[in-house]
């Protein structure tokens, strides 16, 4: 068991990221999924969201990528 396992574990937990196709966002997201979260990847470019589910995935991971705009108000629904 390392530290990562023991103190910061994110195992069975569910993280949902923002932006987290790319720059930071991204590296969010992978450092979340290396301790253990499902992760949810949101952006406005579905594109960027599907190769960060990729790379996730050659890893041995899974990832669910999802189109979404935080700053709709108006739909009520900001994600797709």
């Amino acid at each position: 068991m390392t530290i990562l396992d023991h103190l910061f574990s994110l195992k069975g937990k569910t993280a949902i990221i923002t932006g987290g196709g790319r720059g930071l966002g991204k590296q969010i997201t992978m450092a979340f999924r290396e301790a253990g979260a499902n992760v949810v990847i949101c952006s406005r470019k579905m594109e960027a969201c599907e190769q960060t589910v990729k790379e996730i995935a050659e890893k041995g991971g899974s990832a669910l990528a999802l189109t979404c705009d935080v700053t709709n108000r108006r739909t009520g629904r900001a994600c797709s």
